[in-house]
């Protein structure tokens, strides 16, 4: 089959003027904080604009015969240019992470909806907030915010609740952590690959060293004293180091290392000819490979690249 592209700059269909001085496009699909990106490579005949900081870019990868597939929405962040040969490189982010969403700042919030905190976050830099359902109807008693970026302090209450934030695109996403959904709660379709689908793989296979009781420390506002909760039972036992500022936080901060141990630390990196369906969070079930390998994984990192030898993703999963 023949692999194709699209890249358009707002309404406009930039991939007549590219197509022919593409060397190589390369768009590397995250899970978790890190920012998404999308990088092409041309040929810089003298004639191309230099395009702006901070415009926006949407790619469609795929091929001639089963057609293109939106992979996502980008902001111009850098241009390099080098020579000779002359070459123009044009970087863009899913997301801007060096803007005001980094910078620090201090408020406190009490009694405050899940969803009224990211929204209003999401408000502060113009991004639309997309939250999994799981989480609509959290309600958080109190936290602070001091001398801490929007972005890290998102984080932090996601690490808590076993979630993610993430800004992407347009949106501001607050969504369950390898579950395999979109930020409205549906499953992604799984994607079934055999052995004879990979062309390479490097598998790490380390043994469980979880806990299984987690106990955390909270400040009983009531009586002013220093107490704790536990969840699980036997040992190992991790305490945890931070004192949180109420029981519920400490329940869900519990919960979550609990989660997190619970998962297999396995890994597997796979390199196949080109999919476009293969993106972070999708499940992907591989079989015909070999024992141990085989199963259920969730892609944790999807590096597509085309250039003329062709188009080729290399894909990192985790369970």
């Amino acid at each position: 089959m023949q692999p194709t592209f699209s890249i358009f700059l707002g309404d406009k269909n930039l991939t007549p003027t590219i197509n022919p001085l593409l060397m190589s496009l390369e768009l590397t699909d995250e899970a978790g904080w890190k920012s998404d990106s999308l990088t092409l490579t041309l040929v810089d005949n003298g004639s191309l604009e230099i395009p702006k900081k901070g415009v926006k870019l949407s790619c469609a990868l795929g091929y001639v015969e089963t057609g293109l597939i939106h992979m996502g929405n980008y902001t111009m962040d850098e241009v390099l240019l080098s020579g000779p040969p002359n070459q123009m490189q044009i970087k863009a982010r899913g997301a801007d992470l060096k803007g005001p969403i980094r910078a620090p700042r201090s408020q406190s919030w009490h009694q405050v909806k899940l969803t009224d905190l990211v929204g209003t976050i999401a408000q502060r830099h113009n991004l639309n907030p997309k939250i999994a359902e799981k989480f609509t109807d959290l309600i958080i008693q109190h936290i602070d915010q001091t001398e801490e970026s929007d972005l890290h302090f998102l984080s932090r209450i996601a690490n808590q609740y076993d979630a993610i934030a993430k800004p992407a695109g347009e949106h501001l996403l607050f969504v369950e952590r390898n579950q395999g959904k979109t930020a409205s709660g549906k499953q992604l379709e799984a994607i079934h690959l055999s052995g004879k689908d990979i062309t390479s793989y490097r598998g790490s296979l380390p043994e469980r060293s979880g806990y299984q009781r987690v106990v955390a420390k909270y400040h009983n506002s009531g009586t002013g004293k220093t107490e704790s909760i536990t969840v699980g039972k036997g040992e190992p036992t991790r305490t945890l180091s931070l004192q949180y500022p109420t029981r519920e936080a400490a329940q869900a901060a519990a919960n979550a290392a609990i989660k997190g141990s619970e998962r297999s630390k396995a890994s597997l990196e796979i390199t196949l000819p080109g999919d476009p369906r293969l993106v972070a969070e999708r499940p992907v079930s591989i079989s015909g490979l070999r024992v141990g390998l085989d199963g259920k994984w969730l892609i944790k990192t999807a590096r597509h690249q085309m250039s003329g030898e062709g188009y080729g993703v290399s894909v990192k999963l985790g369970k």
